[in-house]
Order: structure tokens, then sequence, then C-alpha cells
């Protein structure tokens, strides 16, 4: 009995570490069923798994889901991208889970991020909170500059985040 109870955990930490090795960018992700795992280049494993409303969802080392680009085309207001994740009984993304899921190399996972800018909310220590636009790496307070970068384009994706 010990003997097989050793085996089977042998053969589950194997396959458990065998999917761990996947690069996410040597594999048709879209393709790819819930509980599929894949590892950035970042080292990070993101887990693809299954969310009423949240499309191609994927789930980082931190826990935190992120859904497929739920809003797009034009003009997104951040109004908009709230009720959309409300209704999803989820939030925007903060400032805070986007910089982890860039260190984390989320991109490779959520290639729709790779097209555009999506708002993202911070939270202050005096809790007064301020809607941000998000676009690879550059931080912007729509109509100003709060970057080195210019802010050219407008708000044209919504992402959602459940914790």
């Amino acid at each position: 009995m010990k003997i097989f109870i050793i085996a089977l955990s042998l053969t589950a930490s194997f396959l458990a570490s065998a999917s761990e090795q996947v690069p996410c960018s040597s594999v048709n992700l879209r393709a790819k069923k819930p509980g599929f795992t894949c590892t950035t280049s970042k080292g990070a494993i993101y887990e693809r798994v299954s969310r009423d409303g949240f499309g191609e969802a994927w789930k980082g080392p931190d826990g935190i889901i992120w859904s497929q680009q739920i809003l797009s085309g034009g003009m997104v207001s951040f109004r908009e991208s709230v009720e959309a994740c409300r209704d999803l009984r989820a939030t925007i993304p903060s400032l805070e889970d986007t910089e982890r899921g860039e260190s984390n190399g989320f991109r490779e996972v959520l290639t729709q991020m790779n097209h555009g800018t999506f708002w993202v909310l911070e939270t202050f220590k005096w809790k007064a909170s301020m809607a941000f636009a998000y676009e690879q790496g550059n931080v912007f307070v729509p109509g100003s500059v709060y970057s080195q970068t210019p802010f050219l384009h407008t708000i044209n994706a919504a992402f959602c985040v459940l914790k």
C-alpha cells in the first residue's frame, strides 16, 4: 500500500512539474482548456480558468483572475468599465495588480493587452481613489501627462479582475 501511494505521489509530482515547464509563448493559448498551465518568460505560472463572462480567463501566481478584453473599440469610459466588471461580480484592476502582472509577464497570456490602453484604479492611503489609463507600462491621467510618454491614444479597452 505504501509503495502504491509513493508511486502515485511521484507520478502526480512529475505531471505537475512537466505542465509547469511549458513556455506560454510556445503554444496556442486560445486552444487551451481550463486547467492548462504555462510559464512566462519571467518565470511566473499562469493557469487557464473558467469564469462566467470572463472569456479566456487566466489566474496568475498572485491568485488574481484576469478576464479577456470585455469592452473594446472607440472610447471606453471609466464608468462603462466599472459597470461591466460589476456585472461580472468583479472589479477593474488596480494599478498594483497591473504592475504585478507586468512583472510576472501577464501579457504573454493576456495577449489582447498588447494592443491598447485600459483603465486601472489607484486607491491612496487617504482612501481617495483615482482612475488612470494604462498602456504597456505607462500610466496616464486622462487629459494630461502622468509619465514622460505623451498620452496619444484613447482608452479603448476594459479588463476585469477577480481577487
